[in-house]
């Protein structure tokens, strides 16, 4: 699956979670050999039906370079306005990349990139072209935007790649900082701020679903309190590792907002 699908389905995680019927999905996804039998009773054997989602949309991502268009295909017969939110989100992804000159090869979307690995398709009997985004079903576009930039639970298990692109105040930043190990302090700081970030960013940290549902109850009604209990064990299991540059690499491929770390490190 393509870095621009992945970021897509990850900034509409929410909204999926709160919208998809996952069994009807999975039959589809079994058709078009995406995933079998077994991996369907393994999803399905989760306790709720939100867990189920989650496993599904984790799930995905591992399945190849046809598994977004498979997806994709599964969505049109009840669930178009999901395929609009999507397609919607990757063009806002190309739109913000192309105003960034400085992106690597491989990154999100650059040089009119497709959006679909299949050029000029969907999903089974589409032909919607690159870059369009499908019109709202029953006619007009929607306008309303609610999960914008939201992106409160962790799609992979997997780290992502640590290509993300430092922005200028990071590349000014001196040696002696960037490679020093990361404080306490600096940590409770960010844990302040980072409000339901910390879930994302602690799957990019490596630590798997049990780990962060761990992390969740540690303190039930302070997110603060669960980030910065999930950052302190980073810190500790990454030892020498914990520097603040791969801090901020997490934190940028979590899409962290910059204003909640830019001063810890800029002081």
């Amino acid at each position: 699956m393509e870095k621009i699908h992945k970021d897509a389905l990850i900034r509409c995680r929410v909204f999926l979670c709160e919208t998809l019927d996952p069994q009807y999905l999975m039959d589809h996804l079994i058709q078009e050999g995406i995933m079998t039998d077994d991996m369907k009773d393994h999803i399905m054997g989760e306790r709720t039906r939100l867990r189920r989602i989650e496993s599904l949309l984790d799930f995905i991502p591992t399945r190849g370079p046809t598994a977004f268009d498979a997806f994709m295909g599964s969505l049109e017969k009840d669930y178009g306005f999901v395929i609009e939110k999507i397609y919607e989100k990757i063009n806002e992804l190309q739109q913000q990349q192309q105003r960034r000159p400085n992106q690597p090869p491989g990154g999100a979307v650059a040089n009119n990139a497709h959006i679909s690995s299949n050029p000029g398709t969907r999903g089974p009997g589409s032909t919607l072209p690159p870059h369009q985004v499908p019109p709202y079903p029953g006619g007009g576009q929607m306008t309303s935007d609610p999960m914008a930039g939201d992106a409160r639970r962790p799609v992979q298990e997997t780290r992502q790649s640590f290509d993300a692109v430092p922005t200028n105040w990071v590349e000014r930043l001196p040696n002696e900082v960037k490679l020093r190990p990361v404080t306490e302090a600096e940590l409770f700081h960010i844990a302040h701020h980072i409000g339901n970030k910390w879930e994302m960013l602690a799957a990019q940290m490596g630590f798997s679903r049990g780990e962060i549902d761990h992390f969740r109850m540690y303190c039930q009604f302070d997110q603060s309190l669960q980030a910065a209990r999930m950052l302190s064990t980073w810190r500790s299991k990454e030892s020498g590792n914990a520097t603040v540059i791969n801090l901020i690499k997490l934190l940028q491929i979590s899409y962290v907002d910059e204003s909640v770390y830019r001063d810890v490190f800029c002081s």
